[in-house]
């Protein structure tokens, strides 16, 4: 369910640098970047972690106006599309088993040394993936590479992001 958010912008001091403050009328949600284009991105995830948020409590998403909000006179407001099915796939933690073989030497070294084989293999998964997504053209990957990201970088993000502002 691909659906469109009005987002509304406006220009802020976030530390030392200037930013921007992002608020997402429709969900009541608010986040923040350094530029335009990490605004609207933070925007975007902002507005897909609620959305699967309110899914997982068993809550309909909130649908998205179609007028353009109240806003500031200095105020930027755009619109921001969500797949909503995708981010949830792109962003889904939830692990699944499988069934791996591997020779009986691999797998006794492995216990005498106390390898985690799932979280080896996890590793080893990302790590081919991206050199994969690193192979393909520019044109036939948009957006795949910060799907790869995924939380890891959504976490550390917010983390700065935070450190900032408690600092500021």
């Amino acid at each position: 369910m691909i659906s469109v958010y009005p987002v509304i912008l406006t220009a802020a001091k976030i530390g030392d640098r200037s930013g921007y403050a992002v608020y997402v009328p429709d969900l009541e949600i608010n986040t923040q970047g350094h530029d335009l284009a990490e605004a609207i991105a933070m925007a975007r995830d902002a507005i897909g972690m609620k959305g699967i948020c309110e899914q997982d409590e068993g809550r309909a998403i909130a649908p998205p106006s179609h007028e353009e909000p109240l806003h500031g006179a200095d105020d930027l407001v755009t619109w921001v599309d969500i797949d909503f099915d995708k981010y949830r796939r792109a962003h889904d933690m939830k692990t699944v088993r499988i069934n791996v073989t591997v020779p009986q030497y691999l797998k006794d070294r492995g216990d005498e040394c106390g390898v985690n084989f799932s979280q080896t293999l996890q590793k080893a998964l990302k790590e081919e993936l991206k050199a994969k997504v690193a192979a393909l053209s520019p044109q036939s990957r948009p957006g795949l590479a910060v799907v790869l990201a995924g939380f890891d970088w959504v976490a550390s993000r917010s983390v700065e992001l935070l450190i900032e502002l408690v600092q500021s």
